[in-house]
Order: C-alpha cells, then sequence, then structure tokens
C-alpha cells in the first residue's frame, strides 16, 4: 500500500501540471464548448495514460523486467481505451437523458399562454 501512495503522491501532482499546460496549449479557447472536449479528452486519453505510467511504475518497484512490463502495458492499452470511451458515453447518454426528461417535465408543466 506504502508504494501505490509513493507513487501516486510523487507522480500525480506533477505529471498533472505538465498535463494541465498541454491541454492548455492543445485547447487555447475560453469558449463554454471547450469544457465538454477537455473532459472527454481527460477521461479517455489521459486516463488510459495515466494508468499505464502508474503501472510500470508499480511494476518497476516490484522488480520486474521491462520486457514483462512493456509486454502486458501493450496488451492492455487498446482495450483500456476503449473501456475509458464506452464508460464516457455512457455517462454522456445518462446525462442526456436526465436533462431531457427534465426539459420535457418542465416544458409539460408550464400551462399555456391564453
Amino acid at each position: 500500500m506504502f508504494d501505490r501512495g509513493l507513487v501516486g503522491f510523487s507522480l500525480h501532482g506533477s505529471l498533472s501540471h505538465y498535463y494541465y499546460q498541454f491541454c492548455e496549449a492543445l485547447f487555447p479557447f475560453q469558449d463554454w464548448w471547450v469544457v465538454p472536449i477537455k473532459v472527454a479528452f481527460d477521461q479517455t486519453a489521459r486516463a488510459t495514460l495515466w494508468n499505464n505510467i502508474y503501472f510500470a511504475v508499480l511494476r518497476l518497484l516490484c522488480f520486474e523486467s521491462p520486457a514483462s512490463i512493456s509486454s502486458e502495458l501493450k496488451a492492455t492499452f487498446l482495450p483500456m481505451l476503449t473501456v475509458s470511451i464506452f464508460l464516457w458515453f455512457r455517462f454522456l447518454h445518462l446525462l442526456i437523458l436526465l436533462f431531457t426528461t427534465n426539459f420535457l417535465t418542465i416544458c409539460s408543466l408550464r400551462s399555456p399562454v391564453t
């Protein structure tokens, strides 16, 4: 448990700092429509990359060979990215359903203007 905390504490902050700088350079706009793009990018590409870095460093701390770590990362990268994308789309569908249902409920409760 100590090694997981050490890796998370030492790497997460510094890598997140560089990620936020990269993300601001990649999406330099300040409009409202940039927020969903940044969130989608964060929840798919960055989440998968961070999980791979975290996994690799933990395996290195367990003295596993770099070849073994590399082969496992290659085998799990695409499935991890796919799962992340599908989870993200399910969350979006839930939000759309909630907002649409609330909007239709509000519209149906309004009294007609006479």
